[in-house]
């Protein structure tokens, strides 16, 4: 893929004067926006510096907080009930644990290193879910076409990988404990074909139940008693889809939600009318450095519009004090929404990607 460079100052206030209106640009500095209120701090996993960095809203101070990250660090996952945070690296078929520290410092300190590398040369892990109590967690194994149930305290599967269809890459734990895998298949053309989700029980010894949904479903998210699924589409930048599901029954909810982009990953939270929102970055795959992110109001089941960006939206989240981040692959660089509607950049280093946000303590 052909990186696209931009030269940009450090970070620029954008006032959103409606979420589907127009939008421009407000005044900008060479110093560190602060978000004034925010008790949100992103940690932000960079593929190609391979470094872990820590951006506090409040203040506008983005650390270095970890050198020498594995390559390609796919995915960012707190542990339940406790302070730390999981990297997942897709290249080394490894986890990078770290304590995160709620102080200003806001430094994590490593804790492990785990080798994923199990039952083939190199299965690519994908995505990384804990279970309710944090006491196992899963991975997708992209490339072994598996999924492992692991104990936190050996880091060995509990039952070794189970098949469960051509690259899997999303995962959600249900409200039952079972968990929810999302498979494609990769055509001959280089294209993706329909896919599916399969259920699993919550110790990944078996499939229970397979249900097909769009064009390479990629994303499971778990909110109450709500499941919803991504499917990007295909590499036409049509056909991206969001499906609803009852997390128990696994019934379909009203008709997939259809977006002419190329959309990879999902946020669920409220905003200030209180609604309930989805927030969906999707990448233009013919022009690398345009993007928008797609809102669908989850609620009503209805999308209502696209905020522009540029600089290739990859992957979001939502911010404990509401608003979402997204990382900016292209362009380097961290755009974060608040609640009330405003809209900021931020430096990143190279190849942002992998996002997790948590609340600093007082």
């Amino acid at each position: 893929m052909i990186r696209l460079r931009f030269f940009v100052i450090s970070t620029v206030l954008l006032s959103f004067l409606s979420l589907i209106g127009c939008s421009g640009p407000g005044p900008s500095s060479s110093e560190p926006v602060a978000i004034a209120g925010s008790k949100s701090v992103l940690y932000i996993a960079n593929e190609f510096a391979r470094t872990l960095n820590a951006l506090e809203l409040a203040s506008g101070s983005n650390r270095t907080a970890i050198r020498g990250l594995d390559p390609t660090a796919n995915d960012i996952v707190r542990r339940p009930h406790t302070n730390e945070i999981w990297v997942l690296h897709s290249e080394t078929a490894s986890i990078l644990k770290y304590s995160i520290q709620t102080n200003e410092e806001q430094a994590p300190v490593f804790l492990e290193s785990v080798d994923l590398f199990l039952y083939s040369t190199n299965p690519n892990p994908y995505s990384l879910a804990f279970s309710a109590s944090g006491n196992y967690y899963y991975v997708t194994n992209w490339l072994e076409n598996t999924i492992g149930c692991y104990d936190v305290n050996t880091n060995i599967p509990v039952n070794g990988h189970l098949n469960v269809g051509v690259a899997p890459q999303g995962i959600a734990v249900l409200p039952d404990g079972r968990v929810v895998v999302t498979n494609t298949n990769y055509l001959a053309t280089q294209q993706f074909g329909i896919g599916s989700i399969m259920v699993i029980d919550s110790l990944a010894s078996e499939v229970q139940n397979t249900i097909q949904v769009g064009v390479n479903p990629q994303v499971a998210r778990v909110n109450g008693n709500d499941l919803y699924v991504v499917c990007t589409g295909n590499y036409n930048d049509i056909g991206g889809a969001l499906w609803h599901f009852n997390a128990t029954s696994l019934a379909v909810i009203g008709t997939p939600i259809v977006f002419s982009a190329f959309v990879g990953d999902l946020a669920i939270g409220s905003d200030s009318t209180g609604g309930l929102w989805g927030y969906l970055p999707a990448w233009s795959l013919s022009t690398n450095s345009v993007g928008t992110v797609q809102a669908v109001r989850l609620d009503n089941w209805v999308s209502v519009g696209a905020i522009q960006l540029a600089g290739g939206p990859s992957r979001i989240t939502m911010l404990p004090d509401s608003g979402f981040a997204v990382s900016l692959f292209e362009s380097d660089q961290i755009f974060v929404r608040t609640k009330a509607g405003v809209g900021y950049y931020f430096s990143a280093s190279d190849g942002p990607k992998a996002l997790l946000a948590v609340e600093k303590s007082d």
